[in-house]
């Protein structure tokens, strides 16, 4: 897989951990640099299984409540 950027929506929380967890597994030693560093963002609970598949999970604070914050590294407060 030779990409640098894996944007999407409209996907259900299964398919967004699905997502990171086939670039991880799919770009493993690529270029001789070993298993790439990826993130994800997310605001909600539908977003708690694709941060805790990412390298790097940032939480936003939001209306939904703050369960993505919670299964995150880091925390936002506030996103414009």
């Amino acid at each position: 897989m030779n990409v640098t950027t894996v944007l999407c929506c409209r996907m259900t929380p299964l398919q967004k951990a699905a997502v990171v967890r086939l670039v991880n597994r799919g770009l493993d030693g690529v270029g001789g640099g070993g298993p790439p560093v990826t993130a994800a963002v997310g605001d909600g609970g539908n977003d708690v299984a694709m941060l805790q598949e990412a390298s790097v999970g940032i939480g936003i604070f939001g209306n939904e409540g703050r369960q993505a914050v919670r299964a995150s590294d880091y925390a936002v407060p506030l996103f414009k």
